[in-house]
């Protein structure tokens, strides 16, 4: 019998409130684009950081936010160097906007050090909470999520007020 993942309790899970929300991480496919412009509408201050994963070789892209299959390790986990900026940061919320079939996205997603990691397309273990939305609807998430967040807050009688 195994014991408990030591690794994955060590995660202190910090739930973010609407309006103290300064830095948004987003982890996507290319074939999924993500809308950041729409979380415009949370107000101003936020810093969105995208990492994409695009099928293929790099060919002269030197971006760090960007992992190709090229970037791909011997076992299709992403090479420290490509991610490592983005998995130190702490960022308030990370969201997942793939659709969860790329292994290296989950590995980008699994090692963050987020405050609160989210998922919007699929059922995932590793997030904090899930959205659920259709590729076609993503444009819904910065308003959904701005909801339920909001919501669990206002319904929590310890929470600091939205």
């Amino acid at each position: 019998m195994m014991g408990p993942n030591k690794r994955s309790n060590q995660r202190e899970i910090r739930f973010p409130t609407a309006g103290k929300v300064r830095e948004i991480g987003v982890v996507q496919q290319g074939e999924y684009p993500f809308p950041v412009e729409r979380f415009q509408e949370w107000g101003n201050g936020i810093t969105i950081e995208t990492f994409t994963y695009i099928k293929g070789k790099r060919a002269g892209d030197t971006g760090s936010s960007v992992l190709y299959d090229s970037d791909l390790g011997l076992f299709k986990n992403p090479r420290s160097k490509h991610i490592r900026p983005f998995v130190e940061k702490a960022f308030d919320i990370l969201i997942d906007a793939s659709d969860g079939s790329h292994p290296a996205l989950n590995y980008i997603c699994t090692h963050s050090k987020a405050l609160f990691k989210v998922s919007a397309l699929y059922r995932d273990s590793r997030a904090d909470l899930i959205i659920g939305l259709t590729p076609d609807r993503m444009d819904l998430l910065p308003s959904e999520l701005k909801k339920i967040i909001t919501n669990l807050k206002s319904n929590d009688p310890y929470a600091e007020p939205v």
